[in-house]
């Protein structure tokens, strides 16, 4: 069952301005919205002296000067990572890494241009091939098989909460140093699945097969003979690739005038899609997607959905 506090008009993935400001539209047509993200992204400590009305000040006040907006506005701010989104016909159902699951008719992504993916060699030409962003989409294909699962360590036991149930040995590699005593815990958890966890030391250096993949060569030289690599580095336009064929063009999302995606009623703007890189623009992009996502608000109202 849905808990009340937890459904939303709008919910945007991002705290930067494309994000916040499609929320401060929509807030202002006395829409429900809620704001989900870690930090402020590429918003750092940088001086920004191009932005109307602002000297000598920081990309992050920026920031914060709009997320003080859309919060005086009625905002909900929530910090913290989205690990999932599902559609259950009627509303996404958004996956936080400490909070639970959220509800929304429509979703605008401001997650930005991420610039620490993980760097294995010849990844994308094993996509669909052994390289899956979905666990859930993708483990049952390699029931019985040996995978590697690389993650950031908030997300390591959502994946293998999917993982274990179906594939024989689970090798863990993580940019975080984690301590023993964490590992072990982890292992221990899962002590009751048939499933063998191994946490690695090492990186990938180079992933070998023909058709798919047969065998991963590591950084100290060791084979390691695996059918697939399954990344979890929260929502990424890979994931939402592989669950909802959202069309990505070069690593930017594709999005018409009205910045819709592929996708019913998920938006995008900012870094994450094409055109130049300024708060400007990532404010314009929030802009027109808010227009959008109000009369379609409107037009529903006006038809009883």
């Amino acid at each position: 069952m849905q808990e009340k506090n937890k459904v939303y008009d709008l919910i945007v993935i991002g705290k930067g301005p494309s994000a916040i400001t499609c929320g401060i539209y929509t807030l202002r047509a006395n829409m429900k919205v809620l704001s989900i993200g870690k930090d402020f992204g590429s918003m750092k400590d940088t001086i920004c002296d191009n932005y109307y009305s602002k000297y000598n000040t920081t990309l992050k006040d920026i920031a914060k000067d709009g997320m003080m907006q859309f919060e005086r506005l009625g905002g909900d701010v929530l910090t913290d990572e989205v690990v999932d989104i599902d559609y259950d016909g009627k509303n996404y159902i958004i996956q936080t890494i400490r909070n639970g699951k959220y509800y929304t008719k429509r979703i605008f992504l401001g997650i930005g241009i991420r610039r620490n993916n993980i760097n294995i060699p010849d990844i994308k030409k094993y996509e669909g091939k052994g390289v899956s962003y979905c666990s859930i989409c993708d483990s049952f294909l390699y029931k019985g098989k040996d995978i590697i699962l690389v993650s950031k360590e908030e997300n390591i036991e959502k994946e293998l909460d999917i993982l274990t149930k179906n594939v024989a040995k689970i090798y863990i590699i993580t940019k975080e140093e984690l301590e023993e005593k964490r590992k072990s815990d982890i292992i221990k958890k899962y002590n009751s699945t048939k499933c063998d966890i191994v946490f690695l030391r090492e990186d990938i250096s180079k992933i070998i097969g023909e058709e798919s993949i047969e065998k991963v060569i590591l950084s100290n030289d060791k084979e390691l003979f695996v059918s697939a690599i399954f990344v979890a580095y929260g929502v990424t336009t890979n994931m939402l690739k592989a669950k909802f064929n959202l069309k990505v063009d070069d690593g930017y999302i594709q999005v018409d005038e009205n910045r819709r995606t592929t996708i019913k009623n998920i938006y995008a703007g900012g870094d994450i899609v094409k055109g130049i890189k300024q708060v400007t623009k990532a404010c314009y992009d929030g802009m027109i997607a808010a227009y959008d996502i109000i009369r379609k608000g409107n037009e529903e109202k006006w038809k009883g959905i």
